[in-house]
């Protein structure tokens, strides 16, 4: 996304790039979903036998190799892994190389495959906090290696590429490590939002690992082997209202926030606490959804602990009827000041049209930079008000 959040560029649509407080802040669902209990989830792919289902790969022999995810999230109906294994049906979940078994929600099953290099993703259908058939690809948070997705994956993307998993025949299963946290509503533990793990590599896009959804101690705890992630709280109705749907004035929350890019190697990761409270929503202007002359004076508050502050203001698409958020088309900068003049244009790579169009429906909204007591920058983005130029 572009413009500056965190030190870096803001943004906000489906599974942006980048990092947040430290880098770029993008990616608005990031594949996101719904998580079930505080359970620590993660995948695994490497040698070794287990239950499951069962696939040959190759030929003229090779290793036997096992693959293994537990979505921390609930809803879950099915795992399947898809890749480059060379063979008709590579990359096809409807056909997929190998389907795993359910063992008391760990999803495991084997393959042999000859000795080389194998990209793969998981496909993971149902999600119990989003509407509807839920079906998202999924990067494995317990393999470390990630390299950007071949042209024939169905996430391949440039600039930057999607990751994918990288499987080496043999392999021994790399450890995991915890990388924890907790939510926080007025400075109390909160239930009900959703946490997002994200692999997150130089040079790669941030892509979905695992989610998992607080309980009443706002806690949360995902497994993850070495490498480069970053971490999303979201509001608990991400995926199941859109942002025309959702009141910010009510809620008086955040819509996200996120971490800058974080390092796993041989330790625990420990990301601190992050507020999602948000009652500045009244003060900012303008709120109330109307047709403003240009150009039009941003104001928004300044929050407590924030050390900078921008506005942002969105395009839709679909001349303004798209009913959520990708990334900004206008940032303004990222200070501490507590208003942004806005004359109509857009500054950012990711607007579709140079000025704003008499009577197109627009979204605003900010974005603010929390350092904690972990040494953690979370870069929140606040929840979006409406608007229209004549």
């Amino acid at each position: 996304g572009g413009g500056s959040a965190g030190g870096g560029s803001a943004g906000g649509g489906s599974a942006g790039g980048g990092s947040a407080g430290g880098g770029s802040a993008g990616g608005g669902s990031a594949g996101g979903g719904s998580a079930g209990g505080g359970s620590a989830g993660g995948g695994s792919a490497g040698g070794g036998a287990s239950g499951g289902g069962s696939a040959g790969g190759g030929s003229g022999g090779g290793s036997q190799v096992t693959f293994s995810y537990k979505p921390s999230w609930l809803g879950v109906t099915g795992v399947v892994v898809v890749g480059g294994f060379g063979q008709p049906n590579d990359w096809k979940p409807g056909n997929p190389f190998l389907t795993l078994s359910n063992n008391g929600g760990t999803y495991t099953g084997t393959a042999t495959l000859p000795d080389g290099t194998y990209p793969y993703l998981f496909y993971v259908t149902g999600d119990a906090d989003a509407s509807g058939i839920t079906k998202r690809y999924v990067v494995d948070p317990g393999n470390k290696s990630a390299m950007a997705c071949p042209a024939q994956s169905p996430t391949t993307n440039g600039n930057p590429d999607n990751p994918c998993s990288m499987l080496t025949v043999p392999q021994v299963i790399a450890p995991t490590r915890a990388v924890s946290g907790r939510v926080l509503f007025d400075g109390a533990p909160v239930a009900g939002y959703l946490v997002v793990l994200e692999r997150d590599e130089v040079g790669q896009h941030h892509y979905f690992a695992d989610r998992l959804t607080t309980g009443s101690d706002g806690r949360f705890t995902f497994q993850a082997a070495a490498g480069m992630y970053r971490v999303q709280s979201q509001h608990p109705t991400f995926l199941s209202l859109s942002d025309e749907e959702r009141n910010p004035l009510v809620l008086q929350a955040m819509r996200r926030s996120l971490t800058g890019r974080v390092t796993v190697r041989n330790a625990d990761v420990t990301l601190g606490s992050v507020e999602m409270s948000n009652h500045v929503y009244a003060a900012m202007s303008p709120n109330d959804a109307g047709t403003f002359t240009l150009p039009i004076d941003l104001q928004f508050p300044t929050l407590p602990g924030a050390k900078a502050q921008q506005a942002s203001v969105y395009g839709t698409g679909n001349d303004g009827g798209a009913p959520g958020i990708g990334d900004p088309w206008f940032n303004s900068h990222n200070t501490l000041a507590t208003h942004a003049l806005w004359d109509g244009g857009f500054n950012t790579s990711k607007a579709n049209e140079p000025v704003a169009r008499p009577g197109e429906r627009y979204f605003w909204g900010t974005w603010y930079d929390f350092p904690n007591d972990a040494g953690i920058t979370w870069t929140a983005q606040s929840m979006v008000l409406k608007l229209k130029v004549p």
